[in-house]
């Protein structure tokens, strides 16, 4: 395979994996077992009853603010990987500028959610920059090119 062929599809890979991981990850917070809580009583009799349990987002209840925060970090991760492709397969300028967005957006929202959420959407933000970083490279063709 030529350095122009892998180089070209640095940018797609990277953009795909990115929005899979961030669509994957806000899925994971809705429904995989992120609370845990616990809860004792006593009765008349002095029997003591303790109960544990982990539960879901979804289960424990979704607050709108919530769900529009989890609907910007799936949009953002889908806007990475088609903006990822669009620029790749076409070279439009729309790719880039979409790609871009949907990073800086999932980036804030990481931030944002630092000690919840945002952990789990750090990798999609990390492969996000490199799709961006291997759009911005020159292709060995437009380097090749003979200067006077």
């Amino acid at each position: 395979m030529s350095q122009h062929r892998r180089r070209s599809l640095i940018e797609p890979a990277t953009g795909i994996v990115a929005g899979t991981l961030g669509v994957t990850a806000v899925l994971f917070v809705l429904v995989g077992p992120l609370y845990s809580f616990e809860s004792a009583g006593a009765s008349s009799d002095g029997t003591v009853t303790t109960t544990f349990g982990t539960e879901s987002l979804l289960k424990a209840g979704l607050d709108p603010i919530t769900a529009v925060v989890l609907a910007v970090a799936v949009l953002s991760s889908v806007g990475i990987a088609l903006g990822a492709i669009l620029h790749a397969r076409t070279g439009a300028r729309f790719g880039r500028v979409l790609g871009a967005v949907s990073v800086l957006a999932l980036l804030i929202v990481a931030i944002l959610g630092a000690l919840s959420i945002g952990i789990f959407l750090l990798p999609s933000v990390a492969l996000g920059f490199v799709a961006l970083a291997a759009g911005a490279s020159p292709s060995p063709a437009i380097e090749a090119w003979p200067h006077p």
